[in-house]
């Protein structure tokens, strides 16, 4: 059965290693959320609540459905609640980044660091490319689809890749790969908070009094000109989170298959691009990720071992010793 290794990874604590990181940014996104509760206010009944206070009731609960996810599993088994218990934390990525977006307009007055960044593009290209690139094509309803769909692809990656190694039937890999994704997830998290950069599109007039409009397209381009209208997603501009993460997919398909390099290479290259053409990113953000990604993947890699050992597990063996080739027609 896919991914199902009931006998082995029932035993032992009823947490695992790969519930560290999601869990230790929980705890600090509780912690965060109490201490800097004026990112908003909520409605409950005839009172008014500082927003912050009902996030942190939110993780609270959250902690305890992880808690009972993972003895519902222990208890009763079957594929269901095992791919469940395996990949919950897939569902922690956008509260997490939209968290930190609200935090980091709050701590330290808000202060952002575009400037810097600003200067720094025009210092390494003599231009500014996010000021540039979308001039020569955004009357190109293709090139534009191609642009915004790859940057709308980005989210279809980081919420499967690390369906790749369960639907071959590794669960521990699977683990390891969600503690890797989640270690580095926590970083950058915890780092936008304090490091607020909010991106072409919102510091620079001469983009914001331009937005979207002017892109023409036909499916994802009137999608994120829709969702731009109504979603802020200031201050997680660097590194880019798009460039990270699909080069984490790159080293996860060195690791796993290089056959599917094929795919995420070309993915990675249009990403970077996409990031500037829709000037949502400095092109230094997108270089940023590019180096940082393998750094945070070592660093995350060499921890798992340690995390097991902690819990009184062994060292994880090899995958390529266990996969199963996927299949090419």
């Amino acid at each position: 059965m896919i991914g199902y290794e009931r006998d082995r990874l029932r035993e032992g604590p009823l947490l695992r290693p790969m519930d560290a990181p999601g869990l230790a940014t929980i705890a600090f996104f509780i912690a965060a959320s109490l201490l800097v509760p004026d990112t908003g206010t909520v409605r409950a009944g005839p009172w008014t609540l500082p927003r912050g206070y009902a996030v942190a009731a939110a993780y609270v609960a959250a902690l305890a459905l992880i808690l009972s996810l993972a003895a519902a599993e222990r208890r009763y088994g079957g594929r269901i609640l095992c791919f469940l218990r395996t990949l919950y934390p897939l569902l922690l990525i956008t509260p997490f980044f939209l968290e930190s977006i609200l935090l980091s307009a709050r701590v330290f007055g808000g202060r952002s660091y575009d400037p810097f960044f600003r200067a720094l593009d025009e210092a390494i290209f003599g231009f500014e490319p996010y000021l540039e690139f979308y001039k020569s094509f955004e009357s190109f309803p293709r090139f534009n689809e191609l642009m915004f769909g790859s940057y709308f692809t980005y989210y279809v990656m980081i919420a499967t890749v690390l369906w790749i190694p369960w639907i071959r039937g590794n669960r521990e890999e699977t683990e390891r790969a969600v503690f890797v994704y989640f270690t580095m997830q926590m970083v950058v998290a915890i780092w936008y908070v304090f490091f607020r950069v909010q991106g072409p599109k919102y510091w620079i007039p001469e983009l914001r009094e331009h937005w979207y409009g002017n892109f023409e397209g036909f499916l994802f381009v009137p999608f994120f000109q829709r969702g731009f209208e109504t979603v802020t997603l200031s201050g997680a501009a660097f590194p880019s989170s798009h460039v990270l993460f699909t080069t984490l997919c790159v080293l996860f398909a060195w690791r796993w298959d290089k056959r599917l390099l094929a795919f995420y290479l070309p993915m990675l290259a249009l990403v970077m691009l996409a990031t500037v053409y829709i000037f949502a990113h400095y092109a230094v953000d997108g270089l940023a990720g590019l180096v940082l990604a393998p750094l945070l993947y070592a660093a995350a890699s060499r921890l798992y071992d340690p995390v097991r050992r902690l819990w009184g597990l062994g060292p994880l063996p090899d995958p390529r010793a266990r996969a199963v080739p996927l299949k090419v027609s």
